[in-house]
């Protein structure tokens, strides 16, 4: 069974976007389900995703695995922007964000588990 979805988190908080990803993963894995989904939220889909496609104007231009598709150097071809990718230690998924949204003058900084 495929199950397909177009932005599934468009309009759920941190707090229901990760229960509908756990229970996304635990149908791939208990039921062999297989599931597409359209994502513009690069956290979610290096965190969750076991393949990801990256389109740019109706092409595609990198497929794999998350870790080896979501760098810096792809991410800024795609983007156009000034992007700088993360990776972190305790769960070795990718994360990204502008540079110029980076805090200054802020002694911690905190991300969802």
């Amino acid at each position: 069974m495929v199950i397909f979805l177009t932005e599934p988190t468009s309009a759920l908080d941190i707090h229901h976007q990760q229960p509908l990803f756990r229970l996304l993963r635990q149908l791939v894995h208990e039921r062999q389900f297989n599931v597409c989904c359209v994502l513009h939220d690069l956290n979610l889909a290096a965190r969750y995703a076991d393949r990801v496609v990256l389109m740019q104007k109706g092409k595609v231009i990198a497929n794999g695995k998350p870790q080896d598709v979501l760098t810096q150097q792809a991410l800024t071809m795609l983007y156009g922007a000034d992007i700088t990718v993360l990776k972190d230690p305790a769960n070795h998924f990718t994360t990204d964000r502008p540079r110029s949204l980076k805090p200054t003058g802020v002694p911690h900084w905190y991300s969802c588990e």
